[in-house]
Order: C-alpha cells, then structure tokens, then sequence
C-alpha cells in the first residue's frame, strides 16, 4: 500500500530522499529556487523538521548514524563546492573537502551523492575537473587525507556506493567505451572497473541493502523525434523520417535550427559510439539527409543568416568549445577556448557568435567575431541560451534566480534582456521552472515577444512573452509529449521541434556482486 507522506507542492523539486540507519525516519531536500533545505519526517508520515540550508545532494549515513555527509554547491563561492559532514539533527556542520573551479563534486542536483565508508573512515564522491573528466575521490573523515580511487579519468561519474565489505564501491558512471551512463563496480583500494549493467537505458541513483546483495536504481529512456508543423499548428505537425534522435536533456544537445533555404539542421545522439553526438541536415520533409560532423561531442547549432556557416559546440578539443563550419559540414575552426562553452548563436548582422560560457564560478554571456577574435564579455550576472533580437539590439537570456547565488545547472525561472553591446538587464520576466528537458529561447520573427516552451502534466507546448511586459500567450496546443528544442523557419512559417517523451522506473537488481 502507498502511503503519501509529503504531498506535491508546486515549483518545488524533491530529491535525496534517505532512510535513517535505524529505518525510522526519512531525510529529503527540498528545492524551490532556493540553495535547498534538508528536512527530516517519519517514515510513517508527521510533522517535517528543518535541519539545514544549502544541500545540493543525498545524505549519507555514518556507521552508527549519528552523522551524515552531503555535498554543497555554490559555497564559498558561485562555481566552487563542498563536502560535509553534519550531526543527525543537522547541527555540528563542518566542511571535509572543497574544491575550485575547474575542479567540481559534480555533477551537483540530482545526479551526485557522497557515500560513507562502513569503518566510518573515509567518504567517497565524485569529482568533476572540466576538460579532464571524472574521478571518485575518497576523504579522510577526521584527518582529510584525500586519495583517488579510479586511476583513469572517466567520462561521466554520478553516485557512489561502498560495499558493506569494503572491497569496493558500486557506481553510476560512464567510461570511454559506454555510450551512456550504466551501473559498474569499482575494486577497492586497486580501482579496476567490472560493468554490471549493459544496456541502451540511461541510469541514476542508488540504493544498497544492508548486506550488499541487492540495489535499487532508477532507468530511464527518451524517444524523441523530429517534426514539422505548419505555421505552429499542432494538428497539421509531421513527424519527419529520421528516427529517434536521442535522449536529450543537456545544455548542448537539445537543438534544432532552419537555414534560409528551409533545410533543418539537427542532432543525432549515437547510443553505439560513447560519447558521441552528430550533426545532420535535411530537407523540411526529412529527405536528403546529410551527416556534417564525425565523432566527438557535437551540438547546439544555429545557422548564420546568409546561410554559409553553422555554428556549434563541439569537445574536439579536448573541452565544449564554439566551433564554426561550412553548411556542408567543410572547414570546421575553433573559435573558443573557454573552460567549458555552450548554446552559441548568431546575430543577425552575421558578424558575431553570442554564446555562454563557465567564468569565475558561473555562466556568463560573451560574444565573438563569426570569423574568429578576442571574445567580450557582455554581462557578469549568470546567464545562459542567449537569442538575439531580430533587429540585433537586444539579446534574451535565461538565468535562475536563486539566493545568495545560482548554481551552475539550476533550472531557469527567469528570462532577462540586456542591449546587445552589453551591460545589465533592462527587462525581466518570469517564466515557469523547465524540468526534464533544457530550455530553448527563441524570438518572435516581428522582435515583439520571446518564446519559450512550458511542460504541464508532461506535455510541452510554446508560449510567448510580450517586451512590453503584458501576459504571456500559448502560442501551441500540442496534446502530448515533452519538447526539447524547437526554431522557427526565417519566413516564420513553419515550426521544427524535437518532440518526445521519457520514461523512468525503479529498479531492483540482485546478485549484482
């Protein structure tokens, strides 16, 4: 029988729930554009207390549960974080380890997740170092001795669980060779890597028995497609021929675009090659497809408006960077060199590339010549997806607004507006919280409005918001499925998204060892 012990309260996001060692009360954190609250209720339902601020991870119990650790974003600082450890009342907090930028304990909400040794010595955690990959680092409890557990650099690494032995860790991770993140086992103290789970399902979480024999995890999957509607109208939209084109979600890709001569250009997630996404082009009928690009990481592309270059981002060298090349996919250059860059476009004039980028802690937006140069700064606020004007006065951009600061991959809850040239917003508006898939920013052709898209009850559909400040409009009314990118073709006549869904289920897998 279910017992609903918290009900759902809206604009709030649940994670990290946790039983006590003792198995009679339950741990959650709580999110509501806020640096996250750590609340404790009994397992069969009462009064929440508030323990802690600022949580960005699950609890993980000591042996005799009279502590816990977590992991803390944004602290001291926007863009560096921490692990702590904290008595079971959430009083005692004390910091274990802290890290700066390049280096993360990433990736922050939800993915990531400490793990308490069961001699009560050590706590294991990922780590994130940008443009170098993922390790688990182990943490002396008292002494803060740190040592590295996977001697090679991983692709992906998210939660981390001790065995009750200590002959080694249970891991949601990602290597060279798996395309997506799987469950693996990691020997202790040799760190030799054994797969457990081998599949084209997505995993995140984890929960061991007491014993070890058994754990909980969550599987997901996405089936997304692209199509084409006339003049927005959902009735008329067309699923084009191309398949499914991955499971989107990130910052890079969840893209689509159309270029003057109506051809859409897109992305293809390859679950056979790790690590690897596409772009191709196609006719508006998804006829004549055309792979552009060749192993690597590729995505988020827009087209210049004369049709001749895409832009996009690409980790061919080594971290996500702006790249340009020819519409035939020739003549790829580099055009940036940031720590970590995403969701370029162009402007209108064709002469610059607007695009994000992680600095000081934080994105910001920062702009490039289409033909290469020195990048600019334009805003020091953290910022993200920016779309400029149609008349190239003005650039759109999402940002979350939280206290004291935003983290690097909190939800968007905010769209603001700057001059092109830079300098600080002259508009804000508020939108609804994106889950599930990222956020696209587009404008209107006439530059009197900003569309994004709103997912309700799973189902996703395009508002607009006028400059002027009047009330959003739904523009779609679409009956199904989540959107994670959609473009407007130049004439304004035609509506390409990526439309699809995802499904998630729990769980258990036995005799894992």
């Amino acid at each position: 029988n279910d017992t609903e012990i918290i009900p759902p309260a809206a604009n709030t996001g649940y994670f990290g729930v946790t039983f006590s060692r003792d198995g009679n009360d339950l741990y959650y954190a709580v999110k509501r554009n806020d640096p996250g609250t750590l609340y404790r209720i009994p397992v069969l339902g009462g009064t929440s207390v508030r323990l802690l601020e600022r949580i960005d991870s699950p609890v993980s119990f000591s042996p005799d549960g009279k502590r816990f650790a977590f992991v803390r974003g944004g602290y001291p600082n926007p863009g560096e974080s921490g692990l702590f450890v904290a008595n079971a009342d959430g009083g005692g907090e004390r910091e274990v380890a802290a890290r700066k930028p390049p280096d993360f304990f990433s990736p922050i909400v939800p993915h990531t997740g400490p793990s308490w040794s069961p001699d009560g010595q050590l706590i294991a955690c990922a780590m994130h170092t940008i443009g170098a990959g993922y390790r688990v680092l182990a943490v002396g409890v008292e002494n803060g001795k740190e040592q590295v557990l996977t001697p090679q650099p991983w692709e992906f690494i998210a939660r981390v669980e001790w065995l009750p032995d200590m002959s080694g860790l249970v891991m949601v991770a990602q290597n060279q060779d798996s395309a997506i993140p799987q469950i693996w086992s990691l020997s202790f103290p040799d760190g030799a890597a054994r797969r457990i789970t081998n599949d084209l399902d997505v995993y995140r979480s984890l929960s061991l028995t007491a014993d070890g024999s058994k754990f909980t995890t969550i599987q997901t999957a996405a089936n997304y497609n692209l199509w084409v509607a006339p003049e927005g109208d959902a009735a008329r939209a067309v699923e084009l021929p191309v398949g499914n084109i991955g499971a989107f979600g990130g910052r890079e890709d969840s893209t689509v675009s159309w270029t003057p001569d109506g051809r859409i250009v897109y992305v293809i997630k390859n679950p056979a090659v790790a690590g690897t996404s596409e772009i191709w082009i196609a006719n508006a009928d998804g006829g004549n497809r055309k792979q552009l690009t060749k192993g690597g990481f590729n995505g988020s592309t827009a087209v210049s408006p004369d049709g001749r270059y895409i832009v996009f981002i690409s980790n061919r060298s080594g971290k996500s960077n702006v790249w340009r090349m020819e519409t035939d996919g020739n003549n790829p250059k580099q055009l940036t060199v940031g720590l970590d860059d995403s969701n370029p476009t162009i402007s209108p004039d064709g002469q610059w590339v607007i695009y994000a980028s992680l600095s000081n802690g934080k994105f910001t937006l920062w702009k490039v010549p289409v033909e290469g140069g020195t990048p600019v700064e334009l805003i020091t606020r953290p910022a993200g997806t920016p779309a400029v004007s149609p008349d190239g006065k003005l650039i759109a951009y999402l940002y979350a607004e939280g206290q004291p600061a935003p983290e690097l991959d909190q939800p968007p809850n905010k769209i603001g507006v700057i001059p092109f040239g830079g300098g600080e917003p002259i508009k804000t508006f508020d939108i609804p919280l994106f889950s599930t898939v990222q956020a696209t920013l587009r404008w209107t052709p006439d530059g009197h409005s900003i569309l994004y898209a709103v997912s309700r009850s799973n189902v996703a559909n395009i508002w607009s918001q006028p400059l002027d400040g009047g009330p959003p409009r739904q523009v779609t009314d679409f009956k199904d499925h989540l959107m994670a990118a959609f473009d407007w073709s130049r004439d304004g006549k035609q509506l390409a998204c990526v439309r699809g869904t995802h499904t998630r289920d729990a769980v258990l897998i036995s005799d894992a060892r």
